[in-house]
């Protein structure tokens, strides 16, 4: 047999066993809607309600969810018009670093792109090319051979002389004073 202080379920305790007064779930009211999550498109927005008082006694217990998720904004959105990186037009060359070297020339952006453009690639901000333009000859101003002695044919002592000049050649293995352009000077004797 059951105890009358140890109801059975669904049952009441007696008032005499001291038992706690039957209390049903208490629940707030719902709270306003969240902001949506998407403009447009379909999003989510929600809304939560507190537990006042948990249920006791055997009173009514809470069978009710304290939030709910609902769709909100399902409107497709307007087409969104991709836009490409755009450049500004090339500078001019620049002057070449050397003969038969490389000159560059450069571009900035223009128009950064929006979401679904084309990203820039920043090695296109500086092209490099090799210079075409016609080098000038390098000379080189050096000693000529000496000439051959000259003998007037006479017995005896004599003086004899020989000679050299300074001009300019295109061969690189004289032994030569300096380089210099085709059109320089380079006289001696």
């Amino acid at each position: 047999a059951i105890e009358p202080c140890n109801p059975g379920v669904a049952e009441i305790a007696p008032a005499e066993c001291g038992g706690e007064e039957p209390q049903d779930c208490s629940i707030s009211l719902w709270t306003e809607w969240s902001k949506c999550t998407a403009p447009c498109g379909g999003g989510q927005q929600s809304r939560k309600r507190e537990l006042l008082a948990a249920s006791k006694g055997g009173g009514k217990p809470c069978e009710d969810s304290l939030m709910v998720t609902a769709p909100c904004n399902t409107q497709p959105c307007e087409a969104v018009v991709c836009q490409d990186c755009q450049w500004e037009e090339w500078s001019d060359w620049s002057e070449c670093t050397e003969c038969g070297g490389q000159h560059t020339r450069h571009r900035s952006v223009l128009e950064l792109p929006n979401s679904c453009g084309k990203p820039c690639d920043m090695r296109s901000t500086m092209e490099v090319s090799t210079c075409t333009s016609a080098c000038e000859e390098i000379s080189f101003c050096g000693w000529t051979e000496w000439t051959d002695p000259k003998c007037s044919g006479r017995c005896g002592q004599s003086t004899t002389m020989r000679s050299r000049e300074l001009l300019l050649s295109q061969d690189a293995s004289v032994d030569y004073l300096f380089k210099a352009a085709s059109d320089a000077q380079c006289r001696g004797t």
